[in-house]
């Protein structure tokens, strides 16, 4: 791909512009900033694959012939296509993994006479392969492609480490900032990625605002000066209304366009909108956003609370369908008056009441400078009584040694109703475990104490307890305030087992071999 200066030009730049471009939400560009970050740049060109890589033939812009393509800042000698291509037909491809591109810091050039793009290129070494081959692929800053180059290869010889550079045509990529990775041929992956700041002139249209306090919106367009749109613009939004003012930016979309709800109060303001980049040049528009206060619903909701809680009452407060983040709201209830911020489009209060009875209460939100009052509206709060409970299982349990086995627990009201739900902990020998109430019911494992029964051994003889008795603390732990807690101990009795021949009390093992037989005496005392 490199060549010297006394040869032939090569190398034509086939370059494609992708018409369908992703759509971007009123609500993201709000939020939108342009990137400039080469982390953040890196992470939306990865996530594009090779596979997204379009073009239509209308789209095709030509290098003007006396652009020198690849060429080092050193002056480097470069060698031709056609040379490249012959020196190539039998080498083996190149990965990304076997030779370095970087694209350079600070890359600029003009929309209408392009411009040089730099990159730093170590080839790889080895005869009979690929030096080096790649493209680079330019995405607007939503991550959609727009254009890309040829791909760029040479063989052993044909370069070397250092800094080289593309010359870009005019009208390769309009006005803005987009985002570039060099892809390698052979296995399509990712080998650098950086931002490309493209300058130029750019004509900004905007329309009045006349409507409700965060409710609405406004539109702004930029386009080049032949009126197509420009998706990798960046838009600073200044609102004025006397000494107060209030700075927003947004991102264009995929149709030029930003959309957005006035991001200021009730009254009068003045609207500008002008170019976020330096390097692109639009006269700033001003226009006028008229903002009346905006109407108000809200909704009171009844709720339950158990005798020794808090209750907790609250309203809901939306305008025009969106949660509502300012104001406050006056509850009244049981005689007593109380008044709540209102955050994220509710207002609650918790409170204490005595009595178990249905009590009424009254949400009312109360206006502030931006949104009206609203109307009084009604509900109520029932507190009641906590129901008892008790734990229903046999008084005591047996098992022997050796064995296991799942029991099942029931809870239950006193009244005899199965509680809902819950967890029930079981503390014994000296560990806590737990078991899931569910309708009622709780399984839980019961084993014997194995090994535990062995007391001493002396000369042939095993000695064995033949009983050993726990007592297992229960307690029911309920999972709402519906229901109190309870508590029960019961026994548990591990019987022993001899493991090796199932006999429960004191018995003989006996080995007998060629000349000797061996007795074990298991006693179980």
């Amino acid at each position: 791909m490199l060549k010297k200066k006394s040869g032939l030009l090569i190398l034509l730049l086939l370059i494609v512009s992708i018409c369908a471009m992703s759509s971007v939400s009123a609500a993201d560009n709000a939020t939108d900033t342009i990137a400039t970050d080469n982390q953040e740049v890196e992470e939306i060109v990865a996530d594009v694959g090779e596979d997204t890589y379009e073009a239509t033939a209308d789209d095709e812009v030509a290098i003007e012939e006396n652009d020198e393509v690849l060429s080092t800042v050193n002056d480097d000698s470069i060698i031709s296509k056609d040379e490249s291509e012959e020196a190539l037909s039998a080498a083996i491809p190149v990965y990304s993994y076997q030779y370095t591109v970087k694209i350079l810091d600070d890359n600029q050039i003009s929309s209408t006479s392009g411009g040089k793009f730099y990159y730093y290129l170590s080839p790889y070494s080895m005869y009979y392969t690929e030096a080096y081959n790649f493209k680079f692929v330019f995405f607007d800053v939503h991550g959609t492609q727009v254009q890309e180059t040829q791909y760029y290869y040479g063989d052993q010889g044909s370069a070397s480490a250092g800094n080289y550079y593309i010359t870009l045509g005019k009208n390769f990529l309009k006005p803005g900032l987009y985002m570039v990775g060099a892809y390698n041929k052979a296995d399509g992956n990712l080998m650098s990625a950086n931002s490309i700041k493209v300058s130029g002139n750019a004509v900004i249209t905007a329309n009045d605002f006349n409507g409700v306090y965060n409710t609405g919106t406004m539109t702004a367009r930029v386009t080049d000066t032949k009126g197509n749109p420009l998706t990798s613009m960046g838009l600073n939004v200044v609102y004025k209304k006397g000494s107060t003012e209030v700075k927003e930016s947004y991102v264009t979309d995929s149709n030029g366009y930003i959309s957005f709800t006035p991001a200021v109060g009730v009254g009068t303001w003045s609207v500008t909108f002008s170019s976020q980049l330096s390097y692109v040049t639009a006269a700033a528009v001003t226009k006028t956003a008229v903002i009346t206060k905006a109407p108000v619903s809200i909704k009171a909701y009844k709720v339950t609370e158990y005798k020794g809680f808090k209750t907790t009452i609250k309203a809901k407060v939306t305008s025009n369908g969106k949660a509502v983040n300012e104001g406050t709201v006056t509850f009244k209830i049981n005689g007593k008056t109380y008044k709540v911020a209102v955050k994220n489009g509710w207002a609650t209060k918790s409170i204490k009441l005595s009595k178990t009875k249905t009590y009424k209460y009254t949400a009312k939100f109360n206006g502030n400078a931006n949104l009206q009052a609203s109307k009084k509206v009604k509900a109520k709060a029932v507190l009641k009584k906590r129901l008892k409970t008790k734990i229903v299982m046999k008084k005591q349990y047996s098992i022997y040694s050796t064995a296991s086995k799942i029991i099942t627990i029931k809870v239950k009201t006193t009244s005899g109703k199965n509680v809902k739900d819950g967890k029930l902990k079981i503390r014994a020998n000296g560990a806590t475990s737990y078991a899931t109430v569910k309708n009622g019911k709780a399984k839980v494992l019961l084993y014997g104490l194995g090994m535990k029964h062995f007391k001493s051994m002396s000369g042939n003889t095993e000695t064995y307890k033949k009983v050993i008795n726990k007592v297992v603390k229960l307690k029911y732990i309920p999972a709402s305030h519906k229901y109190k807690s309870s508590s029960k101990k019961v026994k548990a009795t591990s019987r022993f087992k001899c493991p090796g021949c199932g006999k429960t009390t004191t018995h003989n093992h006996y080995s007998v071999g060629y000349f000797y037989t061996h007795v074990q005496v298991i006693k179980v005392v």
